[in-house]
């Protein structure tokens, strides 16, 4: 039975919950623990980041960082069918550069999996460089208008 004096996010969770057993619908662990869509996502990017940056440094092979990399996405895959899902506009925006930083990486990923860690000026690849992205991405609007958001520092 829920109690007057517990905290309304508990509340809500338990009603879920409960609504959920009542009406057959699959509500997994993470959206009953209040995990979010971007926090999982945030969570992959960043181990994603440290495979490349391994990789980079010649302690994991490209073919070893495609395997991490495919079992880093099915394991998001899994976890964002349990997640809570981003349902205000603020939120799924938050969601929508998560999933654009995860994307960049998947990227970097990528590109070191196929040209691997030797520099190769035929393709414009230099690892030996270690440029890093400013972190700017084009958005575009419901309009069609493009805009590039600031770099990270």
């Amino acid at each position: 039975m829920l109690k007057p004096h517990q905290p309304t996010s508990h509340r809500l969770l338990c009603a879920l919950a409960f609504l959920s057993a009542l009406t057959g619908l699959n509500v997994g662990a993470h959206a009953l623990d209040g995990t979010t869509q971007k926090e999982v996502i945030v969570e992959s990017t960043v181990a994603l980041e440290q495979l490349v940056r391994q990789a980079h440094q010649g302690d994991i092979s490209p073919e070893r960082l495609r395997t991490e990399r495919v079992r880093v996405e099915r394991k998001l895959d899994a976890h964002l069918a349990k997640s809570a899902v981003a349902a205000r506009p603020k939120e799924q925006l938050v969601v929508n550069q998560a999933r654009t930083d995860l994307n960049q990486q998947i990227m970097c990923s990528q590109e070191f999996e196929f040209f691997g860690s030797e520099d190769r000026p035929e393709w414009g690849w230099y690892p030996s460089r270690q440029i890093q992205s400013t972190g700017s991405v084009v958005k575009v609007d419901k309009a069609g208008n493009a805009t590039l958001t600031p770099a990270k520092h």
